[in-house]
Order: structure tokens, then sequence, then C-alpha cells
């Protein structure tokens, strides 16, 4: 929530929450794999096409 409707950085994620940085790069990426694996959000798409939408 914080890096795609906020904008922020992984440094600013990281101060925000007060976790390092590679917290938060490891956590974005797990949530952005478990979204993309997730039949309901995947749905009919590729997943080329989903990923596209999560990072837009």
């Amino acid at each position: 929530v914080l890096r795609y409707y906020e904008g922020r950085t992984d440094p600013e994620i990281a101060a925000i929450l007060d976790i390092s940085v590679g917290t938060v790069k490891s956590s974005i990426w797990r949530s952005l794999r478990r979204m993309r694996e997730d039949e309901v959000l995947s749905f009919g798409r590729d997943e080329e096409e989903s990923f596209g939408e999560l990072v837009a």
C-alpha cells in the first residue's frame, strides 16, 4: 500500500515501519508473488497482464 498507493520508496517504507530495507523488499516481493498465484486475482488473465496491473 505504501509503495503502490502512496508512491513511497523502499527506504521511506523502512523508516515508517522501523524495519530494514531488505525486509521491505522481500515482503513486497512475497506479497506480489502471492497475488499473482491467487486464482481469483488472475482468473482469465495471463501472468504478465496481471502483474502489470498490480504495479501500474
